[in-house]
């Protein structure tokens, strides 16, 4: 089998609430290694295959967090209210785990949101990629969806130089249809002309807005559910 890694980060505040039950589904389900970024006081959970790594040890991450912190805009905040497009303060941090997590050695690295949660063994994550750079969920009119993205690492270092060179340039900012992570992931895919692996072929599209949580739809479905929650199912 390919060498995995699965890579994610998540909220102090929900590690009792789910994602402590998600970490054990994947140690259960999963035979990867798990690299997980925290904040705060490292989670009281000890395993061999889970590497745990301080978030703000990330070269310039807690730089451009600190600076996001102090302009209302880039925290989502505007004077029409809450817009999560633009709240790249919240959602670099994927953006800065993952680029981190890249800089070691693997054949594929996987990023699965904290609220993510394995249901049943899964065999591997590279075979989904079918040969392309990239696989995740596309949804054409609208951005990515993030919660599950493979990387090809033979195939994604240019990817990742210019994903993390928007951040650490700032150019995120000169994005025009928002600041988050899809945005920036969809702004790179098309700059570099990568070809792409569509996880859900059946999802969300300019005209079909009804199936919003596209992983329950995928072929990544029946191992895999992706609790978004009720506010986080319009994004």
């Amino acid at each position: 089998m390919p060498d995995e890694r699965v890579v994610t980060t998540f909220n102090p505040n929900s590690w009792d609430r789910f994602f402590k039950k998600n970490l054990l589904s994947w140690l259960k389900h999963l035979s990867c290694e798990i690299v997980v970024y925290y904040e705060g006081d490292q989670p009281p959970l000890d395993h061999p295959r889970i590497i745990w790594r301080e978030f703000d040890e990330i070269p310039g991450a807690q730089e451009f967090i600190d600076e996001a912190a102090k302009f209302a805009p880039a925290r989502g905040v505007f004077r029409t209210g809450y817009d999560y497009n633009y709240d790249v303060h919240k959602f670099c941090r994927k953006v800065f785990a993952q680029y981190d997590a890249a800089q070691e050695p693997c054949d594929t690295l996987v990023w699965l949101d904290s609220d993510v949660e394995a249901t049943r063994d899964f065999a591997g994550f590279t075979e989904y990629l079918n040969g392309m750079p990239i696989a995740l969920y596309e949804r054409p009119g609208f951005h990515c969806e993030s919660g599950i993205v493979i990387f090809d690492m033979a195939q994604c270092k240019a990817l990742f130089d210019n994903y993390m060179g928007l951040y650490l340039t700032r150019k995120v900012y000169t994005l025009f249809r928002g600041w988050h992570d899809c945005w920036a992931l969809d702004a790179v895919i098309a700059h570099l002309g990568l070809p792409t692996t569509n996880l859900s072929p059946q999802g969300r599209t300019f005209t079909n807005t009804a199936n919003l949580e596209v992983v329950s739809a995928s072929v990544l479905g029946p191992y895999f559910f992706h609790d978004k929650g009720p506010i986080k199912h319009a994004a």
